[in-house]
């Protein structure tokens, strides 16, 4: 194999092909596994439950707070120059969205979870890339600098929420050590 055949060769040990329909044209996309990344890629962080949906009836996957409170993170980002698809409802999460970098795409979950008169919200995210995207520069891991740099300002813009009663930003590993979700 020629060196060039070589670099589109896949690495089935550290990513998987994905296949997504999007206005009815299937898109490949290269998902990478984050469990030994470095990368400080999950936040948490808890409010104060004080609105009127303390005793609504949800699903479990349809917490009111759920999108606007996504809808606010994608906001700011936008203003700060990124490029976010609108957030959703997601698939066996609260909201969902994507931050489109020229090279690489990263997925931003939310989940949320209501205790003890507080809103618990957990952020995960982890890259991927398209196929064209492949073509221009393929990653060799997870680790790279738009996914640092993206979660570092979703921090910064959770910190700056003076209604946060607490924020913890961890890697992927030291988030499975000691989620409850």
């Amino acid at each position: 194999m020629t060196g060039a055949q070589n670099a589109l060769w896949p690495d089935f040990d550290s990513w998987r092909i994905i296949a997504r329909v999007v206005d009815g044209i299937t898109m490949l996309r290269k998902g990478f596994s984050i469990r030994d990344s470095q990368t400080k890629s999950h936040l948490s962080f808890k409010l104060p439950d004080v609105g009127p949906h303390r005793t609504l009836k949800r699903s479990i996957f349809r917490d009111p707070a759920a999108i606007p409170k996504l809808k606010q993170i994608a906001e700011s980002l936008r203003v700060k120059g990124y490029e976010v698809t609108e957030p959703k409802p997601g698939k066996a999460c609260h909201g969902a969205c994507r931050v489109i970098f020229t090279d690489v795409e990263i997925s931003v979950i939310l989940k949320v979870r209501r205790r003890k008169g507080k809103i618990e919200f957990e952020i995960l995210t982890w890259p991927s890339q398209t196929l064209r995207q492949r073509f221009r520069r393929t990653l060799k891991s997870p680790d790279c600098q738009e996914w640092a740099e993206l979660c570092s300002t979703i921090r910064d813009i959770l910190a700056g929420d003076a209604r946060l009663e607490s924020l913890r930003w961890r890697a992927s590993m030291e988030a499975e050590d000691t989620d409850s979700y």
